[in-house]
């Protein structure tokens, strides 16, 4: 059976709260719950040990006016229905206490007949009140949101742009040979891994602010933690230990780079809330019997919720672990687009255990190849259409290095006339925002003056624009991308 509503009744009067009691009972409401206390430090402690679901008051209690006990008694719950009642020629006590913000006010000579339909009227207004700030917080929220979200998208403009640059620069260092000492590489190894960093954190503000589509690729989980743990060390607090260990020769997952930063930014978040004393976080990697998933465990050594608590933070903006800290609908969803699962244990020892599913990725073999070595090239001519002159220069140099023919331009027009002047173009290595004219319109007019030239697209937008009908599967190259990965596509794209 279930449990009868908690009303509590505030009067100095066992007399009338008896009354109110009766009054209940005879309009057909569960009074077994009813309960009395006779001012409000009692009303505070009772509301201490179990929170009521409507409150019941006499108006006019000592020592407080009408809009002190109104805000008084509504601040012991915020969101249950409070009503008042008062003697019978009290009709200014009815009128101040409605406008104070009483969910209602009955004379004494109204609660028998009226006490039962005000409290279900005042619970329905009550109900309706909540969801409507709800409802208007999470609009301010999706507001608040969009709006970092569009700022984060020029922002990243710009950040990936120069990233690019610093990337394609130290690419051109660590490729050097006979000129740099070992200390000196390990250095350019650190800013390369800074770099990685910087893209993730940027793909991570763009993706909190806004439901972008997820484009999967091959990700190491290794070299991807290695980037991301900062981040998630951060979330989880510097009492927070966080040991990871990882089955040797995984093969890559597909995923959402920027997802799965969110979701390992959220576990340590979690973990923070589950252990804000500090703990342990234990991340272990394996891959399924089926060999189809990688299977994450995330443990910590906090006090574990309850299953009433996992089963309710599924839903949106339900905290985990007490009354705040993040829940695990986003994580949910993220997996859930990608074809991966969550799945939440209570050990008996204690703590939570997060199991995540991963799905593998495909071209395994590819994936697994250093992603550091360079191939070398046999002379095709490439043209490099790029608007920011750094990079034009550094991409240039490191493709005539690779041993191609390498042919520049700054913009949309000057592609073309390159374009057509070219007696031989096997390569197009192009931006997809560029000044001087729209990329589908360089598509047409490239594959006009060079049928069937391949084409690789560059972009440092977090979401790109939809590739042009005539390059319909044309690689994109996220910037920063390192010169390796660059080579590599080009010489793929070759190949077919």
């Amino acid at each position: 059976m279930d449990a009868a509503p908690t009303i509590l009744a505030i009067d100095p009067s066992r007399d009338d709260a008896d009354m109110l009691r009766f009054a209940l009972v005879d309009g057909g409401v569960d009074a077994r719950g009813f309960a009395w206390v006779a001012d409000l430090d009692a009303a505070r402690a009772a509301v201490g040990e179990r929170r009521p679901e409507a409150l019941l008051c006499r108006l006019r209690l000592a020592g407080q006016s009408i809009a002190q006990q109104v805000a008084a008694v509504r601040a012991l719950c915020h969101d249950c229905p409070v009503v008042f009642y008062t003697e019978d020629d009290d009709q200014d006590g009815v009128l101040h206490a409605l406008r104070a913000g009483a969910s209602d006010c009955l004379t004494r000579g109204e609660v028998p007949m009226r006490l039962a339909w005000a409290l279900r009227t005042a619970a329905e207004r009550e109900t309706h009140r909540s969801q409507h700030l709800r409802a208007a917080a999470q609009d301010r929220r999706t507001e608040s949101l969009g709006a970092i979200g569009r700022l984060a998208q020029g922002t990243a403009l710009e950040v990936n742009n120069a990233l690019a640059v610093a990337g394609s620069a130290l690419g051109e260092l660590s490729a050097a040979t006979g000129g740099l000492p070992r200390e000196l590489l390990d250095r350019v190894a650190l800013a390369d891994a800074a770099i990685d960093r910087v893209r993730a954190a940027m793909e991570t503000l763009v993706a909190v602010g806004q439901s972008a589509p997820l484009k999967a690729e091959n990700i190491h989980l290794q070299t991807f933690l290695d980037g991301v743990m900062p981040m998630v060390s951060r979330e989880a607090g510097a009492g927070v230990n966080i040991d990871r260990w990882l089955l040797p020769g995984l093969p890559p997952v597909r995923f959402d780079r920027a997802a799965l930063t969110q979701i390992f930014v959220h576990l340590g978040a979690l973990a923070g809330a589950a252990m804000p004393e500090g703990g342990d976080l234990m991340i272990r990697g394996r891959l399924d019997p089926a060999g189809q998933a990688i299977v994450l465990t995330a443990s910590d050594t906090g006090a574990a919720p309850t299953a009433a608590q996992v089963r309710a933070a599924h839903q949106p903006f339900t905290p985990l672990h007490g009354d705040s800290g993040p829940g695990l609908a986003r994580i949910h969803g993220l997996l859930a687009q990608s074809g991966g699962a969550l799945n939440v244990e209570l050990p008996r020892e204690g703590g939570t255990r997060m199991v995540l599913r991963l799905p593998v990725g495909t071209e395994t073999a590819r994936a697994a190849a250093d992603p550091r070595e360079v191939p070398r090239a046999g002379g095709e001519t490439v043209l490099v259409v790029e608007d920011e002159p750094a990079l034009r220069r550094l991409l240039g140099s490191a493709l005539r290095e690779a041993g191609f023919e390498v042919l520049a331009a700054a913009d949309a027009r000057t592609a073309v006339r390159t374009a057509r002047s070219a007696p031989q173009l096997d390569l197009v290595l192009s931006d997809m925002i560029l000044p001087g004219g729209r990329v589908d319109s360089l598509v047409h007019i490239l594959r006009e003056a060079h049928p069937g030239v391949p084409i690789v697209f560059m972009t440092g937008q977090i979401e790109y624009p939809a590739l042009p009908s005539a390059a319909r599967g044309a690689p994109v190259l996220r910037k920063p991308f390192r010169l390796s990965t660059l080579l590599r596509t080009v010489q793929d794209q070759l190949k077919r």
